[in-house]
């Protein structure tokens, strides 16, 4: 009969030694890659104040826009330090702005038309108000236009029309309010106008004397 050898003690103790040794390098390279991981995203998350820094900057630049069922309401830049907001109701066709006044905080400054003497004024007028940067080039005077255009979109008679304001920065810079006409600077058809339709015509053409428009009758 024959009989099983004893195991090999100092062989199996060897193996055991190595055993440890590789799970002790496993668990430092484990370590090691957390770590690693850690420092990566701590990288990652140090850098993102800068990231938001700079999103920030953009989003304060950014005009904001939006439409209800008769009012429209857009932002937009009008001088290097001063922003509009500019409100167009849709039952009357006024389009006024007002204008902040960074240094005072408060509103310094407002400007004011009727659309309707571009766009036809019709029964449950629908309108879309948008804004748009306009680099304007230096001029003499203390007045100048605007650092942005609102345009309106009129969807039944298929135009659009398009208004800036003159902006004096020194009464601004020195808290002087003003007040004037927003100016209508020009529009076009995006959509012919459908034959027979009983709405009426764009007056789209480059008014001679902006000085001369009537203002709309608000308070």
């Amino acid at each position: 009969m024959e009989t099983q050898s004893p195991p090999d003690v100092p062989a199996l103790h060897s193996r055991i030694a190595v055993l440890q040794r590789q799970l002790r390098l496993a668990t430092v390279g484990l370590l090691i890659a957390i770590m690693g991981a850690a420092a990566v995203g701590g990288y990652l998350l140090g850098q993102r104040p800068k990231r938001l820094a700079s999103l920030s900057e953009a989003v304060l630049h950014a005009t904001a826009t939006h439409g209800g069922t008769n009012v429209a309401v857009a932002t937009g830049q009008v001088g290097d330090e001063a922003e509009g907001i500019f409100i167009l109701d849709y039952l009357t066709g006024n389009l006024q702005c007002w204008v902040f006044y960074p240094r005072l905080q408060q509103f310094g400054a407002k400007f004011e038309t009727n659309i309707t003497q571009q766009l036809p004024a019709t029964k449950n007028a629908e309108y879309l108000l948008v804004t748009g940067a306009s680099i304007a080039n230096q001029t003499s005077g203390n007045a100048r236009p605007a650092g942005c255009l609102v345009y309106v979109v009129d969807p039944k008679s298929g135009a659009f029309a398009s208004y800036t304001l003159p902006w004096n920065r020194s009464a601004e810079m020195s808290g002087q309010p003003q007040r004037g006409l927003l100016l209508f600077v020009g529009g076009d058809y995006f959509r012919a106008p459908v034959a027979g339709s009983s709405t009426k015509k764009a007056n789209l053409a480059p008014a001679k004397e902006n000085a001369k428009e009537k203002a709309p009758a608000t308070k």
